[in-house]
């Protein structure tokens, strides 16, 4: 091969590093912040022994601005140490609602109990994974707490 493609390669790959050496610089000396979420949001798709498969979004800590405009799909392990809590909210009866069907959700009655691996099956929605570690576009990752809505209808 001849000389002046192996400089083009070695300068190809020179400036692939400096771009990803840049990045990471950029990301310490807080010139370009890096979004931190330990937390994600989304519903079910489905379970396979210890793992969640969901679509949803990350949710950011300290009000960070999300870059993210669509759903992630990820995989997320349950641990033996993964709590999984269960919210059980009690819905208002036709009596209990006013004359357009409206009610302050602030007033209704809830109880926080354990949940189970059982309640988490295909389209459960308003499902919060909690993690220890910065999670944002992770694909996999385990979970500190999966935390569920359960209504109770009337």
């Amino acid at each position: 091969m001849d000389k002046k493609f192996y400089i083009a390669i070695a300068v190809l790959v020179v400036l692939i590093v400096l771009v990803f050496w840049g990045d990471y610089v950029f990301s310490l000396l807080g010139i370009r912040e890096r979004v931190e979420a330990k937390e994600f949001a989304g519903r079910i798709i489905k379970t396979e022994n210890n793992l969640v498969f969901m679509s949803g979004r990350f949710i950011s800590e300290n009000n960070q601005p999300n870059p993210q405009k669509e759903e992630k799909e990820v995989r997320v392990f349950i641990t033996p140490e993964t709590k999984i809590i269960k919210t059980i909210i009690y819905l208002p009866g036709l009596k209990d609602v006013g004359p357009d069907g409206s009610y302050d959700p602030a007033t209704l009655r809830r109880e926080t109990v354990d949940g189970s691996k059982d309640d988490l099956v295909p389209d459960r929605s308003s499902v919060l994974i909690k993690s220890d570690k910065n999670i944002f576009n992770k694909r996999k990752f385990s979970a500190v707490s999966i935390e569920y809505i359960e209504p109770i209808y009337p």
